[in-house]
């Protein structure tokens, strides 16, 4: 009776320094909520892609609503001319001024680039030195050797002459240094009689062996849920790509695709402007040499 109530005892004491599903309660709690959250994200998710192909849809109606109309010139060339009436043409010392602005802050964000790649390359070869040199004092200091090395060179000397393998002769040693007398054995397996006794007694053992494999479903069903949000993630941004590319070509009003005889009538007359150009340019220079002949060389 005495051995019973002393077993009834350890297992109380067992059940207040091991026991308790407090922990595991409440990370299988934490597990829920943010599967619940999951849950809800990736349903909101899949209402906001349907929203985004209606909206991809009715963009694209409009893209070939809007390409309908460049047949109607009057009005294109008044929404051309409106549209450059909204974008002044800046002025050339604004010009002048914004790129002199961009080249200096370019020459500012070189130099601050090649100050840190500097001071990078200068702390990882300080780094390097650092490590060759105790490497170096390592090597030369003769109490440096470790248990691992020590215990190796005496298998060496050991087993130098042997012919058995080195994982055999690692096997025997563990034996031999794992030895043990037939009354350790079995108070070691009357031990582990009563740790089993202490297993099948524990109630609350069987509750968190429960919630762990109710954690671990969780965590697939949640890594499932990651891999539908990156999904659906990644489908919206296709749709809003599509979306931003239809409403800009629907904002244009020139999309009228241009006849061969417009193509070849803007041809000629970028022709004639460079034909114009090539003997305004002559011309000037024959004036130039006109001039110098009739003043004649320079008198001495």
């Amino acid at each position: 009776m005495s051995q019973q109530e002393d077993f009834e005892n350890q297992l109380l004491e067992m059940e207040r320094e091991y026991g308790g599903t407090e922990r595991t309660s409440r990370m299988l709690e934490q597990l829920r909520e943010a599967h619940g959250t999951g849950v809800d994200t990736l349903v909101k998710l899949g209402t906001q892609t349907e929203q985004l192909t209606n909206i991809a849809k009715l963009s694209q109606e409009q893209e070939s609503y809007v390409s309908g109309l460049g047949k109607y010139k009057k009005f294109n060339k008044y929404m051309k001319r409106w549209k450059k009436g909204e974008e002044p043409t800046p002025q050339p010392k604004e010009v002048h001024h914004e790129v002199n602005r961009i080249k200096v802050k370019h020459v500012q964000d070189v130099k601050i680039y090649n100050n840190k790649q500097a001071e990078r390359e200068r702390l990882e070869r300080e780094a390097v030195e650092k490590r060759q040199k105790e490497l170096e004092d390592q090597k030369n200091n003769p109490f440096q050797e470790d248990e691992e090395s020590r215990f190796s060179k005496g298998l060496s000397r050991i087993w130098k002459n042997d012919a058995l393998s080195s994982g055999t002769k690692q096997e025997l040693n563990y034996a031999a240094d794992n030895h043990s007398s037939p009354i350790t054995r079995q108070s070691e397996i009357d031990q582990d009689i009563q740790n089993n006794s202490f297993i099948k007694r524990s109630k609350w053992l069987e509750v968190q062996d429960q919630q762990l494999d109710e954690m671990s479903d969780i965590l697939n069903e949640l890594k499932n849920i990651s891999v539908a949000t990156h999904s659906e993630l990644k489908v919206q941004s296709l749709k809003l790509d599509d979306i931003s590319a239809s409403v800009d070509k629907g904002s244009d009003f020139s999309l009228k695709r241009k006849s061969q005889k417009q193509m070849d009538k803007e041809k000629k007359k970028q022709a004639e402007a460079e034909k114009k150009r090539l003997e305004k340019e002559e011309k000037t220079r024959k004036d130039i040499d006109k001039k110098l002949k009739s003043s004649g060389p320079p008198k001495k």
